[in-house]
C-alpha cells in the first residue's frame, strides 16, 4: 500500500509544483519544475504526514460515531425510589334553596330565596409527604406513602359545613404505568386513574419528578380534582 502513495504523491507534486524564473535571453517569466529528487524526499516525509492525520480522522469519527449511538438508545420508564409528594384536592359543593313571596316597597308581591340548605360541603384539601415505589415489573410495583393533609369543606352556610383540620395519612399498595398515564391501586380503597408527564430520566429510566391530575371522589361527590407533583 505504501508503494502506490508514494508514487501518487510524488508525480502530484511534480506536475502541480513550479517556481517561476526569467529567462536572460528572452528576458520573459517562465515556470520552472521544482527538483523531482527534492519532491520526492519531501513526498516521503509527506506521506508519513498524511498518514497520521487520517488515522487520527479516522479514529476521532469512531468515536463519534459511538456517542453519538449512546446518546440516542431510548431508555424505558422506571419510577423506583422515594419521592417528595404534594397533592392539592378541590370537590365541588352542592346546596338547595327554596323561594317564599315577600311585599315590595311598591306593595306588590314577588318571589325571594328565602332559604339554603347545604346537599354537600364539598372537600378542599392539601398534602405533603413521601411516597416509596418498589418496582416488581417493567410496568408496576408496590408503593407506600404518609402524608400530613390539611383540608375542610369547601361550602359554608351560616353555621354549617365542615372546618379546616389536619390530620395525617398513609397507604400502600399497588402502581402500575405507561408512557402517559399512572395507576394508583391503595389496600382496601378504590383505584385512582391519572394522566402522567414525567420529568428527565437517568440511566437506570428513573424519572426526576411525576406530574400526576386525575378525577377523584371526595365529600360526599365524585366531581373532584386532583392533582399530584412527585419530586426525586
Amino acid at each position: 500500500m505504501r508503494g502506490p502513495i508514494h508514487r501518487y504523491s510524488a508525480i502530484s507534486l511534480v506536475c502541480h509544483s513550479f517556481e517561476l524564473v526569467r529567462d536572460g535571453k528572452l528576458g520573459l517569466v517562465r515556470p520552472n519544475p521544482i527538483s523531482k529528487v527534492a519532491l520526492n524526499a519531501e513526498a516521503g516525509r509527506n506521506e508519513g504526514n498524511i498518514m497520521r492525520v487520517m488515522l487520527g480522522l479516522l479514529a476521532s469519527i469512531i468515536l463519534l460515531v459511538s456517542a453519538e449511538g449512546t446518546a440516542g438508545a431510548a431508555v424505558a420508564l422506571r419510577p423506583s425510589g422515594k419521592y417528595a409528594l404534594t397533592l392539592v384536592e378541590s370537590c365541588e359543593a352542592k346546596f338547595t334553596f327554596t323561594f317564599g313571596s315577600y311585599r315590595t316597597a311598591a306593595g306588590t308581591t314577588d318571589n325571594a330565596v328565602r332559604e339554603i340548605k347545604s346537599v354537600v360541603n364539598g372537600h378542599i384539601g392539601s398534602s405533603v409527604g413521601y411516597i416509596t415505589f418498589k418496582p416488581t415489573s417493567s410496568t408496576g410495583g408496590t408503593f407506600s406513602y404518609s402524608s400530613t393533609e390539611i383540608h375542610g369543606g369547601a361550602l359554608r352556610i351560616n353555621n354549617s359545613g365542615v372546618n379546616v383540620k389536619t390530620d395525617t395519612e398513609s397507604a400502600s399498595g399497588s402502581y402500575s404505568f405507561t408512557a402517559t398515564t399512572f395507576t394508583l391501586s391503595p389496600t382496601g380503597e378504590s383505584v385512582k386513574n391519572y394522566a402522567m408527564a414525567h420529568g428527565a430520566l437517568n440511566a437506570s429510566g428513573v424519572p426526576s419528578s411525576l406530574n400526576l391530575v386525575g378525577q377523584d371522589s371526595s365529600g360526599g361527590t365524585n366531581n373532584c380534582v386532583q392533582t399530584i407533583t412527585l419530586i426525586r
